[in-house]
């Protein structure tokens, strides 16, 4: 069932930093806040990864009851563009623990995800992004759109991707985000994957 059709990417304003969430995004929602405040203070992307690395161990809205994973693409000014993850739980990257705010090194997707052999069939390969992600984004998007998900305790869900489909861009410039694609979901019924606008 589609709960709401919320925007799910936040960026940091005049920073180039873009966050997203999966889980429950009353928490999650707090969390952008709460990065983008510490981003803002250290007025800068290196600064404000040591300081989060730091603070969110301790930090009092992580003692949740429902789960929520993040996952923050930015580009620092040391290291250029990086992916960081952090999640409530320890499921989805058994590399990084929960809690606990790491650099991920890698492509990586939960929930509803393809396995190798449906993302071979609709052609999408690394070298698909070559020119950008936007053409094989929204070709996995739709396909994820046709696969059960998974909650984050691990158990079977319904379809779980509905309203849109948001491309963000992050550069040294700063981070912008486009709503790309939408689909005719309404808000209370049940996502059908059938349906494509």
């Amino acid at each position: 069932m589609l709960i709401a059709a919320v925007d799910k990417i936040a960026v940091v304003p005049t920073m180039p930093v873009a966050m997203t969430a999966r889980g429950d995004m009353r928490e999650a929602g707090v969390i952008f806040r709460d990065f983008t405040v510490a981003f803002l203070a250290a007025n800068s992307v290196d600064a404000g990864l040591v300081k989060l690395a730091r603070s969110l161990p301790r930090h009092a809205t992580l003692s949740t009851c429902r789960p929520y994973e993040i996952v923050m693409a930015c580009f620092s000014e040391s290291r250029g563009p990086e992916v960081w993850y952090f999640s409530t739980v320890d499921r989805n990257m058994p590399s990084i623990p929960a809690r606990t705010l790491a650099r991920y090194d890698g492509i990586g997707a939960a929930g509803s995800c393809l396995n190798a052999s449906q993302v071979a069939a609709l052609g999408v390969t690394a070298g698909s992004f070559t020119h950008g992600a936007l053409e094989p984004g929204l070709a996995l998007m739709e396909a994820w759109r046709s696969n059960r998900g998974t909650t984050l305790d691990g158990t079977q869900a319904g379809f779980c991707i509905g309203a849109h489909v948001d491309h963000a861009i992050v550069s040294a410039a700063g981070a912008t985000v486009e709503r790309v694609h939408r689909w005719p979901d309404k808000v209370g019924q049940l996502i059908n994957p059938e349906v494509v606008s």
